[in-house]
């Protein structure tokens, strides 16, 4: 008679271990890795089961337990990160996240610049604006290219972005339009710039909104095309009438840049309201 135990074949009768099925004899190998006994009398017991054995079926079952005791002696090996998937790293302060801070840290800087006396002061804030815009693309171009990401950065770039924008729509309400065909005008920019801001605090809670009810609904608010033309026609405007703040500045860049910041409010409210139907089936 033969017993298969935890940690492998025992023998309690060499006249019946020719009846053994191999597949039986495999059986209790593999449950011997659940055995809570030690290795040598597993050996032991193997030992004295494969004495028993007929030949033809001893090479079998001692091939059996060099496969065993080679799969568990070697260590298991992680399989290796797929290209496309991002490490995931709990460094807070990764090369894109350094530029993302950079941007945030520019805010000050452009608001000095914006209120500054000096005759450059357009141009400089111009360039503060197009710089930050250019780290924007440049940090997440180099998180996909070095394959990493944290959470933090998640986080904070979208933040950045919209304090940069929000903060130079506000110092340009604050005064009058200086040239073109509108100028003197005090209430257009602040009417859109207003539109605007509104549409980013309506979005940003939506997402929040949607993130909590399902990943489908989440997918329904992802940025789309129309939400990139609006980024670019918003980035556009402001840039230009930061050139012409000062006045320094013909009044045609004035009218090509209200006129941008017009087409962006329009696509504002159109982005928001295919925000609003596709999110429709989950309300």
């Amino acid at each position: 008679m033969h017993t298969i135990g935890a940690c492998g074949v025992r023998s309690f009768g060499a006249h019946s271990l020719h009846a053994i099925p191999t597949g039986l004899l495999s059986v209790g190998l593999a449950s011997g890795k659940h055995g809570s006994r030690d290795r040598s009398s597993q050996n032991h017991s193997v030992a004295l089961s494969c004495a028993s054995l007929c030949p033809a079926k001893r090479t079998s079952f001692r091939r059996r337990v060099g496969e065993y005791r080679r799969r568990s002696s070697s260590p298991a090996q992680e399989a290796p990160l797929d290209g496309n998937e991002k490490k995931d790293t709990k460094a807070i302060l990764t090369i894109p996240t350094i530029l993302t801070l950079a941007r945030v840290a520019a805010i000050p800087v452009l608001v000095i610049g914006f209120y500054g006396n000096s005759a450059q002061a357009p141009v400089i804030c111009a360039s503060i604006f197009v710089v930050a815009a250019l780290t924007d693309w440049l940090d997440g171009y180099l998180a996909r290219k070095l394959n990493v990401k944290s959470s933090f950065g998640a986080f904070l770039d979208p933040v950045a972005d919209k304090l940069m924008v929000v903060t130079t729509l506000v110092m340009l309400s604050s005064q009058p339009i200086s040239s073109g065909t509108l100028q003197g005008n005090s209430w257009i920019i602040p009417s859109l710039s207003s539109l605007i801001i509104g549409r980013e605090i309506t979005m940003s809670s939506l997402r929040e909104w949607a993130a909590s009810i399902s990943k489908e609904a989440y997918g329904a608010v992802a940025v789309s095309g129309w939400g990139k033309w609006k980024t670019a026609s918003q980035m556009s405007a402001l840039v230009l009438l930061l050139l012409a703040s000062g006045g320094s500045f013909p009044g045609l860049v004035t009218d090509l840049g209200v006129g941008l910041l017009f087409i962006a409010s329009f696509l504002t409210v159109w982005s928001l309201a295919l925000y609003f139907k596709g999110l429709w089936p989950y309300l």
